[in-house]
């Protein structure tokens, strides 16, 4: 009919559009746009015309970018609605970053920066281009992920051009809300020009008390922790001792002190923080540990002491898999009868967090960072305010983000032994799909405001404020451990045999590496605790660094048999201890990769097991020999094992982990004796 139409009259406008419709339905873009051409010649005022052009020059750039690049001019005359104009501009980027013109696409990206926070509903998850469908990244960290990489590309005196032509687009909106600042935040990301927004937002924040606001934003302008201070400068150093010092967590405020020289510390920093001069003078050089005399005195409180909860029944502790910050040390995770979430501190005072819900939803394990814990529960994440959630004034839960589906059995452990006898605890979502009844699910770091799930192979990047999913990439290897420096994120994959590498700000795939045939016992932000028998008698146990391939620490147990054992505990995600039938006891703190202590103890022909207690500035080791009194007259006596409670054999050990000393051996004679793991850690052992 169409051809039909144009043979009797070529220039019918109908017939011209319907064949160019026809064209681009089958795929056929280039002969489609010179008769649309055409149209448009006839009737530059057809609408319809108009987004048929467009569509097909879409569809042609995605399909061919650099064949079909001429086509961008043409392209912005026609454009004029905001999602196509998204579009456009990101196309624009694309062609001025391959073409090395980093202040052209800057200037692209300021257009769509400016696009966006008029229009928030354009900022949504959605797919990206053809030859990459296994990513979805939202608009506002696809163009944060843009600006870093066209900053990285430039030189010095293009980089000065690029600050200033941000410095004038930011510059006007000082006084915007606090949600457009936020948005335009995150597209500046790190950049100089962008810090008086910054420092806007952190007088609202402070003005507010919202200190875990304050920290996010310091920390996220950095990509750090507060177990990273050497990626924050001297301002942002001062600017997170503000928060944790007002906020209440003195002990992260009193730790980053120390980070910044006498020097460049402000004026009233100190004041500020409620220190004297004499404390300053013992923060900056602190005295060595003095022991404790024969006798001690000790100053009771009159007052009444407040309890703020007491733990019904039986309380399940969670499992802590990383502890970042000082202030902290010691909780736990753990619920009871009446709450499926609480936390409770070194003394052992118990603090409810309230949560609607199923109360046998008990906490599976946490990772700490700073002023921000985020649980896993069988049904679902849950983000905690620790800020607030030791005061009882303010709800403590920012965020709920369930992944239960109807009929779902939620999260259900597995363990599995180590070579060193410690249980790894792996989580899996159970559901009622039959082709996919369980997919494991990985908790990764916190990091500035983000933090990282493996969900049944699809490695996903929250906000860590809102637990609102940033991008998600489906080209995983599956299982493994979660890694991050702040700026490149990956997933270790033991069953894979590889590391996979990814751009922390959108999600891209940047590489993948060979990863040697170690089993991972743990790990923490940056890095992996693994270990492998190099032969019948050797075991090799390192500590490494996957986004480099490099080793941190390395030890070799040699003589290994039967009789000669070694056993080891990962003790709350900062450290491992190894204690081997020979007397050889190591210590490494993971966290910071350093080797604590090498000791050499008495031999211990029949160990058995190991169990280890953290005790503030102390590790506690329990080793179990399984002997019994040689008495047999004696009256026999047990004591009961499992997972809360074990049996101690010998000696009782203490380390100082300032120092890698012992502190204290106890012998415990020939009787049986127990020990619950679960007591709090400031109590009486």
């Amino acid at each position: 009919i169409v051809a039909a139409a144009l043979e009797v009259d070529p220039d019918d406008f109908n017939a011209i559009v319907w064949q160019a419709e026809l064209l681009l339905q089958q795929d056929e873009l280039e002969e489609s746009l010179s008769w649309l051409r055409r149209a448009r010649a006839a009737d530059p005022d057809d609408i319809h015309v108009q987004n048929l052009s467009i569509r097909a020059m879409l569809n042609a750039l995605r399909k061919d970018f650099s064949t079909n690049v001429g086509l961008l001019p043409e392209l912005e005359k026609l454009i004029d609605r905001p999602a196509d104009g998204v579009e456009l501009r990101k196309l624009q980027v694309r062609a001025a970053l391959e073409s090395g013109d980093q202040q052209q696409a800057m200037r692209r990206l300021i257009e769509l920066s400016r696009l966006v926070t008029d229009d928030p509903t354009l900022a949504t998850l959605g797919k990206l281009r053809a030859d990459d469908p296994a990513r979805q990244v939202a608009l506002d960290h696809w163009l944060s992920a843009r600006v870093a990489e066209t900053h990285a590309a430039a030189d010095e005196s293009t980089r000065v051009a690029i600050q200033a032509a941000v410095a004038t687009h930011l510059q006007s909106s000082a006084s915007a809300t606090t949600a457009r600042i936020k948005r335009l935040l995150i597209h500046f990301k790190g950049l100089e020009a962008a810090q008086p927004l910054v420092q806007t937002l952190l007088d609202r924040y402070l003005q507010d008390g919202d200190y875990l606001a304050m920290e996010r934003l310091i920390l996220s302008a950095a990509g750090a922790t507060v177990g990273t201070p050497d990626r924050l400068s001297p301002a942002q150093l001062t600017g997170l001792i503000e928060a944790y010092a007002r906020g209440g967590l003195m002990k992260d405020a009193l730790a980053l002190w120390t980070q910044i020289p006498a020097g460049d510390r402000p004026d009233g920093l100190a004041a500020q923080l409620g220190l004297s001069d004499a404390e300053v003078g013992s923060l900056d050089s602190p005295a060595a540990v003095q022991p404790w005399g024969s006798q001690v005195s000790v100053d009771l409180p009159q007052e009444a002491i407040r309890i703020r909860g007491n733990v019904m029944g039986r309380p399940m502790v969670g499992k802590t898999k990383r502890m970042i910050g000082r202030s902290f040390n010691g909780w736990r995770v753990i619920s009871d009868i009446n709450n499926p979430l609480g936390l409770r501190d070194p003394l052992g005072t118990f603090y409810p967090i309230p949560l609607d819900g199923r109360k046998e939803d008990s906490a599976r394990q946490a990772v700490f960072s700073g002023g921000l814990m985020v649980a896993m529960l069988p049904g679902e994440l849950v983000g905690i305010n620790l800020f607030e959630a030791t005061k009882g004034q303010v709800d403590p839960v920012i965020w709920r983000r369930s992944w239960r589906s109807d009929g779902g059995s939620g999260v259900k452990p597995k363990s599995d032994a180590t070579a060193f006898g410690d249980q790894i605890y792996r989580y899996f979502i159970n559901g009622t799909n039959g082709e996919n009844a369980a997919a494991e699910l990985v908790l990764g770091p916190i990091i500035g405001d983000s933090f990282y799930v493996l969900q049944g192979g699809e490695l996903i990047a929250y906000d860590a404020m809102t637990a609102e999913p940033r991008w998600r990439n489906l080209e995983t290897p599956g299982g493994g451990e979660i890694v991050s420096d702040g700026d490149v994120v990956a997933i270790v994959s033991p069953a894979a045999g590889k590391v996979v590498r990814y751009d922390c700000r959108d999600g891209r795939r940047l590489s993948e590496q060979p990863f040697e045939p170690y089993q991972i016992w743990a790990s923490t932000d940056a890095a992996v605790l693994a270990y492998r028998d190099l032969s019948e008698t050797s075991r090799e146990l390192v500590l490494l660094d996957p986004l480099e391939g490099t080793p941190i620490l390395r030890h070799v147990f040699d003589g290994l048999s039967n009789e000669r054992r070694v056993f080891g505990r990962v003790v709350e995600g900062t450290h491992v201890v190894t204690l081997a039938a020979t007397g050889e006891l190591l210590i490494w703190d993971i966290e910071a990769g350093r080797q604590v202590s090498d000791l050499k103890l008495d031999p211990i022909p029949n160990l058995r097991g190991l169990q280890v207690l953290a005790r503030e500035d102390e590790l506690v080791i329990l080793p179990n020999t399984g002997e019994t009194s040689e008495d047999r007259t004696a009256v026999a006596l047990h004591t009961q094992s499992g997972q809360d409670h074990v049996r101690v054999d010998g000696s009782v050990i203490a380390v100082r982990l300032a120092t890698g000393e012992k502190a204290w051996q106890v012998p415990l004679g020939s009787d049986p004796w127990g020990c619950t793991l679960t007591q709090a850690s400031g109590s009486p052992l």
